[in-house]
């Protein structure tokens, strides 16, 4: 059921809208420039979601499911697989 829910939202909040990168790293920073010396915004992990709003020099310009935009490495995310985030209470 959480990850109707969260299918939902997204579906909801953006409808027309495919999440097309996916996380392959087991850890991927996102930072606020397309580069390296650039700060660190944020650290996820291994198959989560980002849409792809832009491309520079090796670098895609993202969105998260929250509506951030920042920056990742083109080598820690693949278009090749789907991947989801799914909200659990514990």
């Amino acid at each position: 059921m959480p990850f109707l829910r969260m299918f939902l939202f997204s579906w909801i909040l953006f409808p027309s809208i495919s999440w097309s990168l996916c996380v392959t790293a087991n850890q991927a920073n996102l930072r606020a420039k397309p580069s390296v010396n650039s700060k660190k915004l944020w650290t996820v992990g291994k198959y989560m979601p980002f849409l792809e709003l832009d491309y520079k020099a090796g670098w895609y310009f993202v969105r998260d499911l929250e509506g951030k935009k920042m920056w990742i490495s083109a080598g820690l995310v693949s278009d090749k697989i789907d991947c989801a985030v799914i909200r659990v209470s514990k």
